[in-house]
């Protein structure tokens, strides 16, 4: 642990306190909270291993009113484990084959998390440890509560508080954190909920009526129900489960309307991708569609600034939020939230079905925008048209002469692409969009092929390089496989094509493009 830093506690000083709401039971863990009631419940990540509730104060509505830094509580659970045996440091290292050359050796892992103190050292390691202050036993266990400052060179605004219940198999934290002004009105707030907790032992989650459900005959009809159920025990309060043949659809949100047409349309959406990419066999995974409330909670609970939804293939979840449009007269308007699904949904498809196949961006970002358009009506999707987001963004550059040489942005890696994201976004989009609807296209067998053969051959070069390394290659060794894959692909997909003219006749038809 870092050299400690020393914080006074200041007793008598007077702060507002927020009222709490009595008795959050979490019955599978064995605890029951008094929440703050201008906090609400936010979902932690599927695969996050410690935070077991996480909180967040709840945000006005008018941006002028908002705190400079979200306060947040999190309860943090440890259990005990040994740390591992080391080899005694005379064994010998077992040697390589004959002729193998020596390899660097890994740097050791760090040791696992079995304490608040390890916890913090590697979960908060911009931050350093107060002084602590020891507090009466309760539940059997041990109670410490400490402040976290920043760490010398992090210049973050904010501070944090621990309140830790400690017992030999098991450390129990709450943790806080605030902006630095706001520190002793939070750290009021938060000793109330920790005077408050109560821990017993845990019952276990009870998912039988889960299970009764998935034996029925309405359930059977729905594949992985031990996904299902793990993906329903994990809601947040006040969070919703809807399930449809391929998906679990998650929201917080109460737009019933809304909620049912995603249900609807995420599954037309797979059967389009479908026609247009056909899997290597049957697609048997289910995963899940994350809508939360609004952008705020969708930031809150990981989305990218910037961003309005993303793909976790690591989680198995599409994130977005409800970014629908209130206007003074009249509905409300939905379309942003489809705009989103759809390209989201895309790259989960492309995942279950080729697996980690990685397409250049203007392909796989363009593709992902150029569904964003489909228009969806009375159980079919109708049409794939212009996607509102980037027709006016490439139109400019165009008219500008900003926009990049086709013989440079298909070849460009994730971070050239990256680095001017709306409009080379935009680009990918009309590259794509031309591609698959301009007649001049459809007239020209060699232009017509250039999508299907890059597919193609991305496919069967990942493949071959994949099939050539070991079981257990490393992040690096696999992209680097991706990138020949992608080099080669690129190669077969504009052979013999002349990119000036491509890139003439693309440029024309992109000014001429409306929207609806």
């Amino acid at each position: 642990m870092s050299l400690l830093r020393v914080i006074v506690f200041v007793a008598g000083v007077t702060a507002l306190v927020a009222p709490l709401r009595a008795g959050e039971k979490y019955r599978e863990l064995g605890l029951t909270v008094d929440v703050p009631r201008n906090y609400e419940e936010v979902p932690t990540q599927p695969n996050e291993e410690w935070v077991v509730i996480y909180y967040a104060e709840k945000l006005p509505r008018k941006a002028a009113d908002r705190r400079r830094v979200r306060p947040s509580l999190s309860l943090v659970w440890i259990d005990w484990m040994d740390d591992p045996v080391q080899p005694p440091a005379e064994a010998e290292p077992v040697p390589g084959e004959e002729g193998e050359e020596a390899v660097e050796e890994a740097a050791a892992p760090p040791p696992p998390i079995n304490s608040i103190e390890r916890y913090l050292e590697q979960r908060q390691r911009g931050f350093e440890l107060g002084r602590s202050k020891g507090g009466r036993e309760r539940f059997g266990f041990e109670t410490t509560e400490f402040l976290l400052i920043p760490a010398v060179g992090n210049r973050t605004p904010q501070e944090g508080w621990v309140h830790a219940w400690k017992r030999a198999d098991r450390t129990l934290a709450l943790i806080g954190f605030c902006h630095a002004d706001d520190r002793e009105e939070c750290v009021k707030t938060w000793q109330r909920v920790a005077s408050k907790l109560r821990i017993e032992e845990p019952e276990g989650s009870d998912d039988r009526a889960l299970r009764r459900f998935y034996e029925s005959s309405r359930g059977r009809k729905y594949r992985d129900p031990e996904f299902r159920i793990r993906a329903k025990k994990s809601l947040a309060r006040g969070w919703k489960a809807e399930d449809t043949p391929n998906f679990v659809v998650v929201s917080h949100t109460n737009d019933e309307p809304l909620v049912r047409k995603i249900c609807r349309d995420i599954e037309l959406m797979r059967e389009e991708y479908i026609k247009r990419f056909p899997p290597a066999g049957e697609i048997k995974a289910v995963s899940v569609v994350r809508v939360c409330a609004n952008r705020e909670e969708y930031l809150t609970y990981g989305g990218m600034p910037g961003s309005a939804g993303y793909w976790n293939s690591a989680t198995e979840e599409l994130v977005l939020y409800d970014a629908r449009k209130v206007g003074k007269a009249g509905p409300s308007d939905d379309s942003n939230t489809f705009i989103v699904l759809y390209h989201e949904a895309f790259h989960q498809y492309i995942h279950y079905s080729t697996g980690e196949l990685p397409p250049h961006s203007w392909y796989n970002e363009g593709t992902g925008d150029y569904f964003s358009g489909a228009v969806v009506k009375n159980g079919k999707v109708r049409r794939i048209g212009v996607n509102p987001w980037r027709l006016g963004t490439i139109q400019r550059a165009i008219r500008e002469g900003k926009h990049v040489p086709w013989e440079t942005i298909i070849r460009w890696e994730q971070r050239d692409y990256y680095r001017n994201g709306g409009q080379n976004y935009a680009q990918g989009w009309s590259m794509i969009y031309f591609l698959r609807t301009a007649p001049a296209v459809e007239d020209n067998e060699r232009w017509a092929a250039i999508l299907p053969t890059y597919f193609d051959t991305l496919k069967a070069e990942y493949g071959r390089e994949l099939a050539e390394l070991a079981d257990d290659a490393s992040h690096a060794v696999r992209s680097e496989a991706g990138k020949r894959a992608r080099e080669r692909a690129v190669e077969a997909a504009f052979l013999d094509v002349d990119l000036k003219r491509l890139e003439l006749t693309w440029a024309a038809y992109t000014k001429e493009l409306e929207l609806p």
